[in-house]
Formats: C-alpha cells, structure tokens, sequence
C-alpha cells in the first residue's frame, strides 16, 4: 500500500448537497493555480482491468474495487458503469460512499424501485394495490423498470372483484321468478313466488320473497309477504307510484290479482283479491294513462282485452274498460282466447304505449292503442300471425323498434318491427320455455338465454344441465344450436337479467338447485389487462364473479404464458416507452396497467415480480453534483499515485460490476489558504434565546457555502460538529438556553471544504424562566348572529352578520355554523366559515355544515363561536332561526296560441264563420319547463264587444279553450264583426316548493268575422197605382245570428227618370230589427229607384249579393188594379234524426252507455235545433252531448250522443226517451218533431248474451 504523506480535513455540512465544484476559472479566494498543464485519462481499475466483480453482503461495505489516481491532481470529468447480471443474486438496494460520510456518489434506492434486478414493488411502495374500475376500465397503480431493462421473467396475479358480490341463496323452490325496486333505492332486487312456503308457525301457503343488496352491507336476509292462496305467477309494478313496488301475484284459476299494497316505508298491507274478470290469462302492469300511476292490463280467454286504471284517490283499481276482439276474421263470432300480451313503447318514442296481444288459437297478433279512456284498435297493417303463447318484447336487431318473440305449437317465432309492419320468421322445434333474451356480456348483441335442468341426480355438488347461449341471425331468426353454454349452478330452471348495482351491466338470477333449491345471481364478467397501455391484452378475466362472501368467487389471472414479459420486452427493445429521470443520473420507465371491464368492480394487483438485468452510469451524485467532485476531494499532495477504494454495500447478499471507468485529469491540485475569521458579538438575550451577530464575510466571497455556529456550556470544550449553519450573518438560538452560561465561536464554509478562521469566543449568560402566568381560562362573550336572506337573487344565499365578541384583544377568531336543525350544542359540528379576529363579519352563506347546498324554503338555523387565543369558547349556544333563503327573481313565462277555426288563415288571419269551432290551442311554459295546472284566459274581442273563457293547462302545460261554434260566442257576448282580437293570457303565479313569483304572458292572434248578406226588394217592378209607391228593401244576413247586426243601418237611394233624363232626388233609410226599410218613389209619371249599401266604408266586414239594386216604378194605369195578398213566410222543415242500429243497454252500477245520433237540416237555411226531453227517474241519470242545442246550416248534419248512467239500485227493465227537436230561424214559420229511443236497463247481476253488440264504454268524470 503507498504511503499517505497528507490527508486533508474534508468535513462537510449539511449544504454540502448544494455544492458544484466549478474548476474554471479558479476562485481567487483560494488564491492557488495549477501547478502544471500536462493531463491525462484512466481506463482501468488499480488492478489494471477493464471491469471488476464486487460480491456485497448486508454486514459490510466491499472497498476491494479501487482506483488508481495521480498524486497533486485535478480531476476534471470522471464516470464508471454499474451492471446487474440477472444470472446472479440481487444485491436488493446498493449504495457507493467513496469517503464513508454518509454522502452517497451512487445510490439505488427511491420509492418504487424495488430491489436491484429484482422489483417486487408499486410505484408507490406497496407489494400489491387494489383500484376501483367502471364500465368505462381506466389504469392502474404503474411499476418502474430501469431503461436499460432486460427483463427474464414478469410475474403478477391479477384479481377482479365485482360491485355487485354475487351470491348463491337458498331460497327453497321458486315457482316464478321476478325483479322489481320494493325499497325505493333506484335498484331492482329479485323476487320470487314459492307457492307453498313454510311460515315459522309450521303452516304453509303461498308467499312472495324478496332479498336485497347494497354496495355497503352486501346481502340482507330473505323478507316474505304472504299472498293469495292460489297464486299462481308474479307481476312488477308500483301501482301508487311512492317508490316501493307493490307484491303483485295471479290467481290464474280463480281470475284475481293479488295484491299487497306498499305503504311507501318498507310495508305492505295484507294482500287482497281483485276479481279481473273471468278466464284470466296474462297480465302486465304498466302506466297505460300515462297518469303517472301504474294500471293493470289483462287479456282473458274470452276475448276481453281489459285495462284497469289505478284511482289513487280511493286507492284501488277502477273497473275495467273493456275492448272485446273476436276471432281472426269473424264478424259477430266467438271471442279470440287470448294467451299473451306485451306492454311496451313500441316506437321507442319515450311517450305512448301499445298493447299487443296473442290469440292462442290460430296465433294472431294484433296492437291497439288506449286514449282518452278508449280502446282504439291499430291498422292491420300492425298486426300477423305467427305467435301462440309466451310473447316477449326484445329489440333483437337494435333498429330501436321494439321486436317480439314467442312459442307456437310446432317451435318458436320472431316477428321483426320496422315501424310500420311485420316480418316473421319461424324457428320449427325451438322450445321457448325457461329463457329470456338479453346482451350478457355486455357486447351490444342480444342473446337467448335458454334454463336447461338436464339430469338431476339430486347432488349440488355435481353440474347438472347449463344455461345455453342461441344467437340471433341476420334475418331474424335464433340459431336453434347453442353457441356456448355456460355453468352458472346446478340444474337451471329459470333465467332472468337485471343491473342489480346500477353500473350498466346486466346480473343473471337463476332459480336452480337439486338437494338444495335456491337463487344465483352473479355477472358475467370480462376484464381485459394489457399492462402497458398499448391496446394489446396480454390477459382476460372471465367468468362469473362475486365477491367470494356468498359461494360465488372472483376472477383471478396469472400469466402462466408469459404474455407480460414478452409485450413488455418488445416495446421496451422498440423504444415505445419514454424513461423519466430521477437521481444519481437514474432513468427509469413507468409502466401502468389498463383494464377494461362490463362493469363496476375492484382489480387487485399481487404477486408482483420482475427480474432482470440492467446497467447504471456513476456519475451525478446529490453529495457533490458529479463524480469528479467527490475524487477531487480526497486528493492528496505529493507526488506520484494513490489509490482510491470504492466501498459498495447492499441490503441483500448480491453482486455487481463495475466497468467503462474513464476519468480525466490535469496536474495541479487547488493551494489551500483560508479566509479571515469573523468577528462575534451579542445582539439580545432573554431566557428563551440568544440572539447572535457576525462580521459579513461572505459577501462577494465565490464558493461560499454556509456559517458554521458552534456552542458549548462555559467551562467545556468546543464540539466537534456545530449547533447551527446559518446562511447569514446572524441567527438566534432558542434551543433550551434558559439559566444556562454558553460559550459561542462561528466561521465560514466554502467549496472545496475549505474554512475560514474561528471568529472570537463570546460567553453568553442566560436567565432563568420566570414563573408562568395563569393559564386563560375564560371564553369570549357569546355573541348573537343575524341571518336573513340575501335580497333580489336567485335563491340558495343567506346573508349572516354579528358584532364580533370583546374578548379582552385575545380573541382569535370566530365559527360560523350553519345547519337545518336548531343548534344548541356545536362542539361536534363543522363550521361553514371562520373569520379571524379583525376581519369582516358579514358572511355570505351557500352551504350547511355537512357540505350540501342550502335548499330554497328550508329552513335553517345559524350560531356563531368566538374563540380566544387559548382555546377558550362556549360550544353550547342559542341559535337564529330559522330563516329562508328563497329566489327572488321573477321567473318569466311563455305563452303561445295556436288558432284553428275551421278553414286555413289567410295573410296569418283566422275567418270566422257560423257552423264552425273555434279552438284556441295555449301552450304555457317557463325557461323551457311546462307549466301545469295554470289558469289560462282567452279573450275574443271586437270593437267594444269582448267576452273570455279559461281553461287549465294539462299535463303538457296545454289548455285548449273552444268555442263550439261561432255563433256561440256572438250569442253570448255579442255581435262581433270585421276584425277580431284572440288574445291568450297568463296572469303570472307562483313557482316550486319555494314559492318564486312567475311573470304574466300574453300573446295574441288575428282572426276576421265576415257576413254574408242578400240586398232584396219585395218588387223590383212595382206598378204604381198614385203619384207616388212604397217599396219594401230588405237586407237579410245568410245566418240568422247577424241579423240585429243590420238593425239601424243606413242606405243610400236616389231617384230619376230615364226616360225623362231627369233627377227626382236622393236621400237615405234605415233598416229596422228585421232588418227591412220602406222607401217612397215620389214621381207620377214613374221611373228609377236606385238603393246602394257602401261595403267598403264597413270595414270589410259586409259581402253582399244583390247590391246594387235598382227597383223599377211604372206608372199608374187608368184601370185600377186590385190589391195583392201579401206573401206568407215560408214554414221550415223538421229536422231529420237517426240513430245507432243497435240495443241500448244500461248496467246498473257500470259505466255509462251513449247513443250516438245524427241530425239532419233539410232546409235552404241556417236553423236552430232544440233537443228536450223530460230527465229519466227511478235511478238513470240523462245528458245529449255536446248540449241541449245545435246550430245547423242549410243540409248540414251533426252527431249528438245521448249518455245514460244507472245508478246502484236502479230499477231495470225496459224504458223510452221522448225527445222533442224544436227547429227555428229568422223569417220562417217554426216547426218541431218527436223522436223515441227505446232503452233497457239491466241489473248488475244480468249476464248479456255474448252475440248480442253493446254500446261502447264512456268514462264521464262527472260520475266518476
């Protein structure tokens, strides 16, 4: 070994890490130089090798591998590489320390590295991790591999854990199998009818089971309702719409609906029987009113298609409206034995329901409509035949049209909707039982799911039958052999889907089980892993999952083909993932994992473990920045070479190499001469510190790094290491000083570990602690907070204002609680705020104390907790409240009319006219929300004559407001004419739980009411028998309403003779109420009487035929001619009325029953037409649509309805309705007619003869 002639102090403090050694120029301070200008390289270990192989153990560091340096040096770049072979041990986390100071110049050692060539770790540090994934997967935990990784092997095991846990439940034998929301939580929970369940009494009858899971506490236990005593099968619905589904169950045998009624918490009432009329067969539940209550649709083997409409006023089902359907192509036959039915939106419109139903026989299927409380029956086009029994609804092709698919007696069959007809396809043998249609694993495609028991040997332990996959072909039909079968649990009996966690993908619910007969509900699950995000999957998880907790385990992968090694290694060889730095020059690459998955669960990363080989640079170090720094601080002087050891050491018996050593010198090391010392004084002292000042020598002196504060009780000596370094000239110690006499001394650090002087030595006396004060005990006064709500927002914002509490200037600051509950304890309550003392007390409020947004019209509660600086408060305190926040705003609304009176407006102007409706359609809306249940005027107005209605807007926010006919509203509120105003208006209201005020609208349309009138003179050829003749003008309207509107009315005449080319004079007359004038011709020898109307100066409101007119006077002959008879009115004809061909039945207690009639005008002119008769007794209630008088003009006809209703107890048997039809209009000689209608009331008990036709059912709200 070669002498050591000098070894220099290299003591270094903590801001050594700062340090970069910058070898040019030199720093004056140092005050050296080179020593001379020849330079130099090393290659090679001080053996004389280009690579050395150092074995490291856990008990000491290995300093076998040495350099050889040149004597009174500079070592101007210098690096060597590290290798790890993965042929040989793992040497775990290894360190260089070349000078032993705790200063590594290489170390592998981060969080998430691992151990060298042996990673068994997450980035994070953890040896397994476990993430939430949803259906749309998302990445992992990464793990970090060196760059110039050469990987041998990567093991991980992969595990995947459902939301929904999945679980085998034993039930006993499920006999139907359902799934319906019974707890209001959003999800559908399984339910299943066991018809002969074993109640804890030791009795038996038939029950309803349910069992219910949450992402929180997994399974509950199996809850039981007791149903009807020959339930027969399950139906799902909330018939009261609270939430909680009701316990529904047919009694196919006796025709009832069993139903226990949810008392919206969790309860149910006994079950009750409700007849559905004879020979029941299928039921749905659905909200066919689209009311927002559930109805009950049934079809029966008679024929009878039967809605009953849920009344929740008296909480039960109204009777049924019935639609009778007979026989495929028969008039008046049999009724069709329906088998099936389908509720569904077929259109997928969002809106409207049909129904489909099945005849059993021959297989038609046909659609039909419910509106207004009617049957409506769809075009043939919607209906065919095909389907016998077993229909169900899929939109198996995703056209969004939805499908159906069914039994017939020789297979199955698909029937195909486009949206305006059918395509069916015939499966023959196909049985279509036990099955339903669904995509299971979540890849877009429906598939038939068929329940196979196979052969039960009455072991659970052994698989019996499976679940089978059939597959749907392109044109329709199923592929009658399966495409896979799966083995969810032994011997299957019956299959159903639903997203029981409501994470978008479907759970199966299987009934089955031999020995021990049961519920399986699980997903199908698969989760894809490709571990480094490059869309490959190196692994698929696949199965049915669960959780493990209830006989259905999770998914687990390992990767026994090497599938991670061999992705990995190829992207990492193509350069695919970019290394990222981290210190000691180390660059690492992340590797993150990507999942995806059907649906919500957790993925568990394990058993992770990559070996492999890579090579490090030694060069950047945190110690002294590079590796030249560290060699050019153990230089020594002199001449010739030294070596230099390079201690390795390992936290793993392992190995390593080292090699490619390639350092540069020059000769000359740095001369060492050391700055001045600073000079020391006192700046303060009290018990607890020492404040300390110190000449600046640093200022200006390159390569300085730090102070170094040394200190030591007086009368010891000066330690080894210093107290304090402070990066200025001056600090304060406070590190337990009191009643203690220090000595003090400092100096400065430089690069290099070069030093200056010790300054002076200054002694320092510190006094002792004084006693403690008294501990502060006493809180801040209580102060009282003001909340109201803040003015002219939109709601959702308190204002809260105090006067902050006197607490002597210690008070800290101060707690703002906000809750919906009366506060007087809020130690365990979370502040909404916290103002520091001084600052403002005026504090908006948005939120309550857990974080929720406070809700318009809540009421809340306010306190306020001054707090001292000790710590002090009062918790227990008086509250404000409540208050209110509220939106202050006017909400606008937005009103629209749409017109219609019968004919096509003309330049956007509606004509009016006698014999037509006028309907004003009013949608009302605010901020684009219907707004329902509003009081909406229309006025009609012209001139001065003006008159209104109202109506209420409906579900749709519409009201439609009519007038039946014209002439209605001119009867009512007088003659309007010429231009008429239709305004629609809202009067404004009030909006939401929270009361805001909603702005009025109005708007308007034009409309025109024009009159037809005839110019007409008794004579236009009168025979003068004086001097002078009388005329008789008559303006007479076409309808007889406007009549009086002509009362008054001037006209112009003017008189000449032709002949005589003379001017006999002019002047004008008014019409009288009949709307008739007299005009004297005053010229002896006859002549010319012209009459004129101005239509113009009317206002477009008048057409007149016969205008101008002229009358003709001749003059008196010598002979007198005898008077005429005057012309008597002409008599109006009587109406002509027909009826329905058919009886007209009234059942006791049942709906009401119309006849429908037409009425008939035979005249050339508008009549008026009466409809009296004498009201019916002995229990039957009498009204005609649309009132008890029509309007009719010239051969027009209308139809009335006739309504009859028979009350409990009404007398039956045969009765007639006497009507008499008075008919009337102006100028004509009145006349009337008899009319009688046979009815028959029948008793409630009284069967109708099947082939005898029945009126159709009305629902009068009146009677309802």
């Amino acid at each position: 070994m070669a002498h050591v002639t000098h070894v220099r102090d290299r003591r270094r403090g903590t801001f050594l890490l700062l340090a970069v050694l910058l070898l040019a120029p030199l720093s004056p301070l140092l005050g050296g130089a080179l020593a001379s200008s020849h330079a130099g390289s090393i290659y090679t270990f001080a053996d004389g090798s280009n690579s050395v192989d150092v074995d490291i153990n856990t008990t000491a560091a290995n300093a076998d591998a040495q350099l050889t340096l040149r004597r009174n040096s500079t070592i101007t770049s210098a690096s060597m590489d590290i290798n790890y072979d993965v042929a040989r041990p793992s040497p775990g986390v290894v360190r260089l320390d070349i000078d032993q100071d705790g200063l590594y110049e290489w170390e592998y050692n981060y969080l998430g590295f691992g151990d060298l060539g042996d990673q068994r770790t997450f980035s994070d540090g953890s040896t397994s991790n476990t993430i939430a994934v949803n259906s749309s997967g998302g990445p992992l935990i990464d793990f970090l591999l060196p760059s110039t990784t050469q990987l041998q092997n990567v093991g991980m095991i992969v595990e995947f854990t459902p939301e929904f846990g999945g679980g085998w439940i034993q039930t006993g034998i499920i006999d139907h199998l359902e799934t319906a929301d019974v707890d209001n939580d959003g999800l559908p929970e399984p339910i299943f009818l066991q018809r002969d369940h074993l109640w804890p009494s030791g009795t038996s009858s038939p029950a309803i089971g349910y069992v219910d899971w949450s992402s929180t506490i997994g399974f509950g236990n199996i809850h039981w309702e007791a149903t009807c005593a020959d339930a027969t099968k399950l139906v799902s619905g909330d018939l009261n719409n609270d939430g909680y589904a009701e316990m529904l169950a047919l009694d196919l045998n006796s025709s009832y609906l069993c139903i226990g009624l949810s008392n919206g918490n969790g309860t149910w009432s006994n079950s009750s029987n409700v007849s559905m009329g004879p020979d029941l067969t299928a039921a749905v539940v659905a909200d066919l009113s689209q009311d927002g209550y559930d109805d009950v649709v049934t079809v029966h083997n008679n024929g009878n298609l039967n809605v009953s409409l849920w009344n929740q006023a008296n909480g039960s089902l109204d009777g049924a409206i019935t639609f009778y359907i007979e026989q495929n192509g028969s008039v008046g036959g049999m009724g069709a034995p329906l088998s099936s039915l389908v509720v569904e939106d077929f259109w997928s419109q969002g809106t409207n329901l049909s129904v489909a139903v099945v005849d059993g026989m021959d297989g038609h299927t046909s659609m039909y409509n419910f509106t207004n409380n009617f049957w409506i029956p769809l075009a043939t086009d919607f209906s065919f035949d095909c389907i016998q029994r077993g229909m169900q609804a899929v939109d198996y092709d995703g056209d969004g049209f939805v499908d159906l698919v069914g039994g017939y007696d020789g297979g199955a069959c698909t029937a195909r909707f486009n949206g305006s007809g059918w395509t069916t396809q015939l499966m023959p043998g196909l049985e279509s039982v036990n099955h339903t249609f669904a995509d299971w694993n979540g890849n877009g495609t429906i598939d038939m799911l068929v329940a196979s028991t196979g052969n039960p040997d009455g072991n659970d332990s052994t698989m019996d039958g499976n679940l089978s996959l059939l597959a749907f072909a392109a044109n329709g039909t199923i592929i009658t052999q399966p495409y896979r079968n799966l083995n969810p649990h032994t011997t299957p009996r019956e299959v159903q889907v639903a997203d029981l966690d409501g994470d978008g993908h479907l759970e199966q619910l299987i009934s089955a089980g031999e020995s021990q007969r049961g519920l399986f509900m699980a997903g199908w699950h698969e989760v894809g892993f490709d571990v480094e995000g490059d869309g490959d999957d190196e692994g698929v998880l696949a199965g049915y999952a669960g959780d493990g907790q209830n006989g259905v385990d999770n998914l687990e992968w390992f990767d026994h083909q090497g599938n991670i090694t061999q992705g990995l290694s190829q992207n990492i060889a193509a350069g695919m993932m970019a290394p990222m730095p981290y210190q000691y020059g180390i660059e690492m690459i992340s590797v993150r994992p990507v999942v995806s998955s059907l649906g919500s669960g957790d993925v568990r990363m394990s058993g992770f473990n990559a070996t492999y080989s890579a090579s490090f640079i030694i060069d950047d170090n945190l110690g002294t920045g590079n590796l030249s720094n560290s060699l050019n601080l153990v230089m020594q002087m002199g001449s010739g070479t030294f070596n230099v050891s390079l201690p390795l050491s390992a936290t793993r018996n392992g190995s390593v190499t080292l090699e490619a050593v390639n350092i540069n010198w020059i000769d000359g090391a740095l001369n060492q001469v050391l700055p001045d010392a600073p000079i020391l004084s006192l700046y303060g002292v009290a018990w607890d510190n020492v404040s300390l000042m110190w000449t600046d020598i640093s200022a200006g002196a390159p390569g300085f790094l730090n102070y170094e504060l040394f200190r030591w009780l007086n009368g010891t000596n000066r330690p080894s290491f210093a107290h304090m370094s402070p990066l200025v000239s001056g600090t304060m110690d406070g590190n337990n000083v009191a009643n203690k006499t220090f000595d003090y001394q400092v100096r400065a650090f430089y690069n290099f570990g070069i030093y200056s002087h010790f300054s002076n030595i200054l002694t320092v006396s510190v006094p002792a602690q004084p006693p403690p004060e008294p501990p502060d005990t006493t809180p801040p006064d209580a102060v009282t907070v003001s909340i109201a709500d803040r003015a002219d927002d939109s709601g959702g914002v308190l204002i809260a204002s105090w006067t902050a509490a006197n607490a002597s200037g210690d008070l800290d600051y101060e707690l703002l609680f906000v809750e919906s509950t009366d506060i007087s304890d809020a130690s365990s309550l979370t502040p909404v705020a916290q103002i520091s003392a001084g600052e403002d007390t005026l504090v908006n409020v948005s939120t309550l104390g857990d974080g929720s947004a406070i809700a318009d019209g809540s009421d809340v509660w306010a306190a306020v907790v001054s707090v001292d600086v000790s710590g002090n408060a009062w918790w227990n305190v008086t509250s404000t409240g409540p208050v209110q926040a509220h939106n202050n705003t006017v909400r606008p609304s937005e009103i629209s009319i749409a017109v219609s009176t019968g004919s096509a407006p003309v330049g956007g102007v509606h004509p009016l006219q006698s014999g037509s409706s006028v309907d004003v359609d009013v949608q009302l809306s605010s901020e684009g929300e219907l707004l329902i249940g509003r009081v909406i005027s229309v006025e009609i107005s012209a001139g001065t004559v003006s008159g209104a209605k109202t109506g209420v807007t409906d579900g749709s926010g519409r009201a439609i407001i009519s007038w039946v006919d014209w002439d209605d509203a001119l009867t009512t509120y007088g003659m309007m004419v010429g231009d008429v105003s239709i305004t629609a208006e809202y009067a404004g209201g009030i909006y939401g739980g929270d009361n805001q005020a909603l702005g009025s609208s109005s708007a308007g349309a034009s409309a025109h009411a024009r009159v037809d009138a005839t110019l007409s003179a008794d004579s236009t050829d009168v025979q003068m028998t004086g001097d002078s003749a009388d005329v008789t003008i008559r303006l007479l309207a076409a309808d007889s309403v406007y009549q009086p509107q002509f009362s008054g009315m001037e006209f112009d005449w003017s008189a000449r003779n032709e002949s005589e080319q003379t001017n006999i004079g002019s002047g004008t007359a008014t019409f009288n109420t009949d709307g008739l004038a007299i005009v004297t011709f005053d010229h002896a020898t006859g002549g010319q009487l012209d009459i004129s109307i101005d239509e113009v100066n009317l206002s477009g409101w008048l057409t007149l035929s016969g205008n101008p007119l002229t009358v003709e006077f001749r003059p008196p002959s010598s002979d007198p001619e005898p008077e005429p008879e005057p012309e008597p009115d002409p008599e109006l004809l009587p109406v002509n009325m027909t009826c329905e061909d058919t009886d007209w039945r009234v059942i006791e207690n049942e709906s009401s029953m119309t006849m429908e009639c037409e009425l008939l005008n035979l005249n050339p002119v508008r009549i008026s037409v009466g409809i009296d008769f004498a009201p019916p007794t002995e229990g039957v209630d009498m009204f005609v649509m649309p009132g008890n008088s029509v309007s009719l003009a010239a051969n027009e006809s209308k139809t009335i309805s006739f309504v009859a209703k028979a009350l409990v107890n009404a007398t039956p048997g045969p009765r007639t309705l006497v009507i008499t039809l008075p008919v009337n209009a102006g100028g004509w000689i009145s006349n009337s007619s008899i009319v009688e209608l046979d009815y028959l009331v029948i008793a409630a008990a009284t069967p109708i003869p099947p082939d005898q036709p029945t009126q159709q059912a009305g629902d009068i709200a009146s009677w309802m």
